[in-house]
């Protein structure tokens, strides 16, 4: 018998952040949507499961191989097997049909997900329209919970490995989907049960013929069930103590649609043009019974964006540029005090045949990518960078003002306000501050890690300001800011 032990693990999986496992569709309204089961409920493929296990060293051995193709005589199939993993309910029940969806209303929101929207600010404080600088994404509720199978096949008894597997699911959170570099798809195990066949024993492989691939919660009698505490998880980041600042004013975190409440009688009443961005989070008790909570969000992408473009100014000058590829430059311009000696260097830089504006971008490039990450593209392989910034949920309730401010354009000839030109936005005014962590990797070089925190400072001293409308005063903060 080639394969004599099988290892079993049914695993839960819960969404500590968004998920974004891509499809690679589109509908015309949403540029990148989530993978779906055949109800239409967001679901995640084996291999994207497989793809992050086989990359330990463990398992390496045993998921297949080799890695080249020519070497046909080696080829040898994976012994490490995952299925694909579902979403589950209250009570951990999967949905397998239209009639449980019925049963459990909890489903039905995942009929309608949340849609991220993203726009790349460049370097003048707009859009970067010639990039594709506006793009969204389709995500999956935090702390949606799934559950899946994991398999490892062997010839002996190989406890050892399946030990460490555990073990690594023990104390680590999986990094799945898309959208990585913004914080997306970290999964937690919090609960497996496990069961081990020998198919030397004719019971055992009885037992295995009658082994059920239904992905439900197995029977505890039979099965070995380990519950795994809420505890502090690692996988190759240093988490930073919680992010502290206290908002001097309003913030407006826009999300690109208007604002709009329910009447008495049902009727939608618009309340304002711009509103603040919303979105749901579950909530889990005890007794595996999934809560909605609505939450004000504030997109981790959006500080990200804001640290990156600040860290820039910290290590790129233009000058450093022209001193790589200009001979004879001056150690510094600022002693060039004769007009006359200023224009010669004028003249003399215009002679190069070098552009000093497309030299900055790609250098500025290179280091948004080392340090921040970057999407996979033709010129570059992609990589989910150094620096990760959670998204901020501040709950709906009465420590969180929402207020809305007017304006009115002002025909400056005469005075009064012009037709049309009255608009509104929605802002919050959190009084217990917002709290948000900052995920460094280990490979960051310290330097790089204090220049970021003395950003930070700078936010907390009201110098770089957060979120959307800026211009109109939203966004600064104040008082305190704990970091380490």
């Amino acid at each position: 018998m080639n394969k004599q032990y099988i290892y079993l693990a049914r695993v839960i999986l819960e969404a500590e952040t968004v998920l974004s496992v891509g499809s690679g569709d589109s509908d015309g309204l949403v540029d990148d949507l989530v993978t779906l089961d055949h109800l239409g409920l967001p679901c995640i493929p084996g291999t994207a499961i497989a793809g992050c296990l086989t990359k330990l060293p463990v398992l390496k051995a045993i998921s297949g191989g080799p890695d080249t193709l020519n070497d046909d005589a080696n080829h040898f199939a994976s012994s490490f097997i995952t299925s694909d993993a579902y979403l589950i309910g209250p009570g951990h029940v999967r949905a397998q049909s239209i009639a449980d969806c019925k049963q459990y209303p909890f489903f039905n929101d995942f009929f309608s997900l949340p849609i991220r929207d993203h726009v790349r600010i460049n370097h003048r404080g707009v859009a970067d329209t010639k990039k594709w600088g506006k793009f969204d994404d389709q995500v999956v509720y935090k702390g949606a919970r799934f559950i899946c199978e994991l398999e490892i096949q062997s010839k002996e008894a190989n406890e050892l490995v399946w030990l460490e597997l555990l073990e690594f699911l023990k104390n680590h959170f999986l990094i799945l989907g898309s959208g990585s570099r913004k914080g997306y798809g970290r999964l937690s195990c919090i609960e497996y049960y496990t069961r081990v066949y020998d198919l030397g024993n004719i019971s055992d492989f009885n037992k295995y013929l009658d082994h059920s691939t239904e992905l439900i919660l197995p029977d505890e009698s039979i099965w070995s069930k380990i519950s795994l505490p809420q505890q502090q998880r690692i996988n190759g980041f240093h988490l930073v103590d919680k992010v502290l600042l206290q908002s001097d004013d309003a913030l407006h975190f826009g999300s690109g649609q208007i604002d709009f409440e329910v009447d008495l009688n049902g009727e939608v009443v618009i309340d304002t043009d711009a509103g603040v961005k919303t979105e749901k989070c579950i909530i889990w008790d005890d007794n595996n019974k999934p809560v909605w909570k609505d939450y004000f969000l504030l997109a981790g992408t959006s500080i990200k964006g804001t640290i990156a473009h600040r860290f820039i100014y910290y290590n790129l000058c233009i000058e450093d540029i022209l001193k790589e590829y200009v001979k004879d430059f001056p150690d510094d311009l600022t002693m060039i005090t004769n007009p006359e000696e200023f224009n010669k260097f004028l003249k003399k830089l215009e002679s190069e045949s070098i552009d000093p504006i497309s030299l900055f971008e790609q250098k500025k490039e290179e280091i948004i990518i080392e340090v921040f990450g970057g999407a996979k593209d033709n010129n570059s392989e992609g990589r989910i960078g150094k620096v990760i910034v959670d998204d901020i949920y501040i709950p709906i309730d009465l420590f969180t003002k929402k207020d809305t401010m007017i304006h009115n354009s002002i025909d400056r000839f005469s005075g009064g306000t012009i037709d049309g030109a009255l608009f509104n936005e929605t802002n919050i005014s959190p009084e217990m501050g917002i709290n948000f962590s900052v995920h460094f990797d280990q490979s960051l070089q310290v330097s790089q890690i204090d220049q970021i925190k003395a950003i930070f400072e700078e936010v907390k001293d009201g110098k770089i300001p957060l979120g959307g409308k800026t211009t109109k005063g939203y966004g600064q903060f104040k008082n305190t800011l704990n970091a380490t």
